[in-house]
Formats: C-alpha cells, sequence, structure tokens
C-alpha cells in the first residue's frame, strides 16, 4: 500500500503532465487536510479558459462542477433537428428549453459542453428563418396591396 508522501508524489506528476483526472483521483482517496488544498487548485488548473464572470469559483460544490462536466447536449441537438423536420413549433421550444439548460449547465462546469453549440447554431439557423419569412410575408402584402 502507497503511503500519504507517495501518493502526492504521484498526484504532483500526473498534475505536471496534466493528467487532471488521474490527479483528482489519487487526491480524494488521500485522507489529509492538505489533498482538500490540493484538489481546490486543481480544479482552478482544470477550467482556466471559459469566461463566467457570474459563477464564481464557491457557488457551486466540486460534484455539481463534476456532474455538469459530464453532460452532452449531442443527442438533444440530433433529436432537436428531427422535431424541427416534422413537427417545427415543437422543434423550437425545445431547442430553446435544451440550449438554456446547456448553457447553464456550462457555467457551472466552466467549460463548454458538447452539443450546446449545435444547439446555438439551430436558435440562429430559425430566427433567420422565420425573419425572412417575416420580411417575405411583409413584400407579399405591399406587392398586392401596390396592385
Amino acid at each position: 500500500m502507497a503511503t500519504t508522501k507517495e501518493k502526492f508524489d504521484t498526484a504532483k506528476q500526473y498534475i505536471e503532465n496534466k493528467q487532471y483526472d488521474r490527479a483528482r483521483g489519487v487526491l480524494e482517496a488521500i485522507d489529509h487536510p492538505k489533498a482538500a488544498e490540493w484538489l481546490t487548485k486543481l480544479d482552478r488548473l482544470d477550467m482556466p479558459d471559459f469566461p463566467s464572470p457570474a459563477v464564481t469559483d464557491g457557488d457551486y460544490s466540486r460534484e455539481e462542477r463534476t456532474a455538469a462536466r459530464m453532460k452532452s447536449y449531442t443527442d438533444k441537438a440530433v433529436f432537436a433537428i428531427i422535431l424541427y423536420l416534422f413537427l417545427f413549433i415543437p422543434g423550437m421550444i425545445a431547442n430553446e428549453i435544451w440550449y438554456q439548460e446547456g448553457r447553464r449547465m456550462e457555467q457551472i462546469a466552466g467549460q463548454s459542453l458538447p452539443g450546446v453549440g449545435t444547439l446555438a447554431f439551430l436558435r440562429r439557423w430559425v430566427m433567420n428563418i422565420l425573419a425572412a419569412g417575416f420580411i417575405l410575408l411583409i413584400f407579399v402584402i405591399v406587392l398586392d396591396l401596390l396592385s
């Protein structure tokens, strides 16, 4: 069985190699106050690139952040595409709900999540189609009134 010092050394090597999940696993198994300190620092290292001023490090527990990081919205994006093809309005509603949920989970996770970008693209695409349809409708009404 490895000693506490050996476990810390192993975790340090994982951190130096940017294998944060492995380091987290080792540190979580250590019953020592220093391990909790290292886990807090590791959480900061593991999510540096996502700008989220509304969410600070202390707003969510490590378990909530970990659960949020494991979420994927790819299947929901595919289902939204299918809904758009066959049931447009329910597709719009589902896409908006999943997109908002995905953005909230990204804030909790502190990183982008798979599928949320696709939901955002679908949302913009549909808004552009609706705007074009509205402009076309106005154009047809004006032409009808002028003739």
